[in-house]
């Protein structure tokens, strides 16, 4: 599908705070780095449900620049795996988020303890005109995020849930190497 990348960027664009950590709440301006992995299953408008790849992805939350910045490395097997990087800005409960090649756009608003956030909401917009309405949340055992992709004439195109779960540093370069085929 061609909205994976897009896709996958949103589910985790605003940026919520995994259990993993925990050892920085201490240190509010202190940046936090948190990396996940999962996979994304999509649900077509007529209700079949296809694989739709997996998800790894990188995130630092600075709360000192008010800025999160995540790498995501999303793969499908029906092609390469793909990598691209968000930049969020966030204003109090609100947030605002740009693919750093131009792939999408948005904002968002944050629910919850701030850079813990335990849900949060944002529409997206693509350059033809689709948008991507999310609902994500934080949960013990990692994030869930759900979208809705709407073509430009309003049709819901597919429906993803992404269940993600924290993983070591370590376990992202080795997955994310074998991924993009790099050494």
């Amino acid at each position: 599908m061609r909205y994976l990348a897009a896709i996958t960027m949103i589910c985790l664009a605003a940026g919520c705070a995994t259990p993993n950590a925990r050892a920085s709440e201490g240190a509010a301006s202190a940046p936090i780095t948190l990396y996940v992995e999962g996979p994304s299953v999509g649900t077509l408008p007529t209700g079949r449900t296809v694989p739709n790849g997996d998800v790894l992805a990188r995130r630092t939350l600075d709360p000192a620049t008010r800025r999160i910045v995540e790498q995501v490395v999303a793969a499908d097997g029906r092609r390469s795996a793909s990598e691209c990087e968000v930049v969020m800005t966030v204003d109090g409960t609100s947030f605002s988020m740009k693919e750093s090649t131009g792939g999408f756009e948005g904002d968002g608003t944050l629910e919850g303890t701030p850079w813990r956030w335990s849900v949060w909401r944002s529409t997206s917009r693509l350059p033809d005109g689709t948008r991507v309405e999310s609902l994500d949340s934080r949960s013990a055992d990692g994030l869930t995020a759900r979208k809705r992709v709407i073509n430009r004439d309003g049709a819901v195109v597919i429906q993803t849930v992404e269940r993600l779960r924290p993983i070591s540093a370590e376990r992202f370069a080795e997955r994310r190497s074998g991924l993009l085929g790099r050494c």
